[in-house]
């Protein structure tokens, strides 16, 4: 956890120092759509979503092409329990999450150009409900992140990769690696169930040049 934090502290300061060097810097607003889970055999994937700003920072280098990535998300992860005919129970948490990366863009012609990026993230968990919809009882509901439910923080590192049209819009593809367990409980019979988050995205920025 002390190393994620530590990492995206060194990253931030990079960033600064690019901006301060007078390289590239691009605002931009993204939008998307989540597929995540928990590392469990007990859960099952569910539709959230990502949207939030992010800012890219060119990189001073001989090579062409490099860049820092930063952005700050609303997301919603979480994950499913099938229950077959009983019913369902699905998790719904919120975070603010701020991932940092590192990419690499290749550029094809005036129009078009391909990218690739990764690093760490770290997340706050915000609200969410888990919610149980079940045939023999009422539906149900509480808080995702009280007593002994999901952790608040998270942390891990993501890939991401797409293309970039005009030097403005980005169609990308991601996946989030969870490192932080956010499930930690005992089951009835003694034993332990830990779960991790995973989450693949896709996203649609739009981005503009300030400098």
């Amino acid at each position: 956890m002390k190393k994620a934090i530590n990492l995206l502290l060194i990253t931030l300061m990079l960033c600064a120092g690019t901006a301060m060097a007078g390289e590239p810097i691009r605002l931009g607003v993204v939008a998307g759509m989540n597929s995540s889970t928990l590392n469990s055999e007990s859960y099952i994937a569910r539709i959230g979503f990502n949207a939030g700003v992010k800012a890219e920072f060119g990189l001073p280098s001989a090579a062409n092409g490099p860049y820092l990535s930063a952005a700050a998300l609303i997301s919603l992860k979480g994950a499913k329990v099938d229950l077959g005919p009983l019913g369902e129970i699905t998790f719904n948490p919120y975070y603010l999450e701020i991932p940092i990366h590192v990419g690499y863009k290749y550029p094809v012609n005036d129009r078009l150009l391909f990218f690739a990026d990764a690093g760490p993230y770290v997340a706050c968990g915000l609200i969410g409900k888990i919610k149980a919809d079940l045939v023999m009882t009422d539906d149900e509901s509480e808080n995702i992140f009280g007593n002994e439910n999901l952790k608040r923080f998270d942390a891990g590192v993501g890939l991401r990769a797409g293309m970039e049209l005009n030097r403005a819009l980005q169609l990308s593809v991601g996946y989030d690696f969870g490192l932080t367990t956010v499930y930690d409980a005992e089951h009835y019979d003694g034993s332990e169930a830990t779960a991790k988050n995973g989450n693949l995205s896709i996203s649609l920025a739009y981005l503009f040049y300030t400098r």
